[in-house]
């Protein structure tokens, strides 16, 4: 069973920021910094050619963008392929979304809907590319393999799919910016804190910031298919060092 509890957690408080700020103000809330000189748009695109790249997208490619927020990475995927949706449980930034993807005029952009990663709406085998950024580390166990599932369901044969942004159970003392101030030696010490933080959230029946290591994905492929783990990704972050990324392709 999926913990709704903590996905209606997550659904307000983005929903709160959404609405209380600006895009450059809520992407701080986030935890997103762009270097120095360098706008939100500049931190975007230089991530989406991350994305791009791992992705290998081509123009004809259907694309499915779970977790989109207000559709930034929905509608850079629409600007390179055929079509791209977006799916998120914050009512707020999906209607966001919708209203700049018009405003580009990006027919690409096919939709943002409301829905939970764990019971996307769309039929077996219905993109070729499946994008999770930025989500993982919100899921509960159950959810999770749900999550890694229901991606692959989705998938087409020789699909693709990347998980970014998964936060790593053995790099948590890195996962707030401010610890990079905190002498090294206190570092396992807070790494053993922000377990309990985390294990005291689960109890209540609700997910903080869930670790998983590379070989969960693993222990969870269709036959067939592969993952590869990509790490010290620059996304414009300081504390990226806690996170790594996992490309899933399935067999054709």
């Amino acid at each position: 069973m999926t913990n709704e509890k903590s996905a209606q957690y997550w659904a307000n408080f983005y929903d709160a920021r959404a609405r209380r700020n600006t895009a450059g103000s809520f992407m701080r809330a986030l935890g997103y910094h762009p270097a120095d000189g360098e706008d939100y748009d500049g931190l975007f695109k230089r991530l989406f050619g991350h994305i791009e790249q791992s992705l290998d997208l081509d123009a004809d490619h259907d694309v499915l963008d779970i977790a989109c927020g207000y559709g930034v990475m929905t509608r850079l995927l629409g600007k390179r392929t055929a079509g791209a949706i977006g799916t998120d449980l914050t009512k707020v930034l999906l209607e966001k979304g919708a209203v700049l993807a018009q405003e580009e005029d990006l027919p690409q952009a096919r939709g943002f809907l409301q829905a939970n990663a764990v019971a996307q709406p769309f039929p077996d085998a219905s993109f070729d590319r499946v994008l999770c950024y930025g989500m993982f580390f919100h899921l509960d166990r159950a959810s999770a393999e749900t999550v890694v599932a229901e991606v692959q369901r989705l998938l087409r044969p020789g699909g693709k799919a990347l998980f970014g942004d998964v936060l790593h159970p053995g790099r948590m003392h890195y996962e707030r910016s401010y610890l990079a101030k905190v002498p090294r030696p206190l570092y396992p010490v807070l790494n053993w804190a922000l377990r309990l933080k985390t294990w005291m959230a689960t109890a209540s029946g609700r997910v903080v910031y869930q670790a998983y290591g590379p070989s969960y994905f693993k222990r969870r492929l269709l036959p067939g298919a592969t993952c590869v783990t990509m790490e010290g990704m620059r996304d414009g972050r300081p504390n990226n060092k806690s996170r790594y990324d996992i490309l899933i392709t399935l067999a054709e």
